[in-house]
């Protein structure tokens, strides 16, 4: 996922900055930006799991939520398996 979220906004830095240029400001500016968007989301997602959990163990097994939460994660990992290999 963070794979995902950092490509996602990675179009917003540009590659040729140097330190003391007038785009290495804009440049701090958009990295703030992104921190500030990337950490309102982490805590979107940090704060919806506990009452989704909630609801959901008294509908389900624990064994099927656990086995639901590891395809999920296997799915998202999956999808991201060549660009991880490509990095190692």
């Amino acid at each position: 996922m963070i794979l995902f979220l950092s490509k996602m906004f990675s179009g917003w830095v540009t590659a040729s900055v140097r330190p003391g240029n007038s785009t290495h400001q804009l440049t701090q500016n958009n990295l703030h930006l992104q921190g500030i968007i990337l950490f309102v989301l982490i805590n979107i997602i940090w704060g919806t799991t506990f009452p989704l959990i909630e609801r959901t163990v008294i509908s389900f097994s624990p064994s099927v939520l656990i086995a639901t939460r590891f395809t999920v994660a296997a799915l998202f990992f999956s999808v991201n398996l060549r660009r991880l290999n490509a990095l190692l």
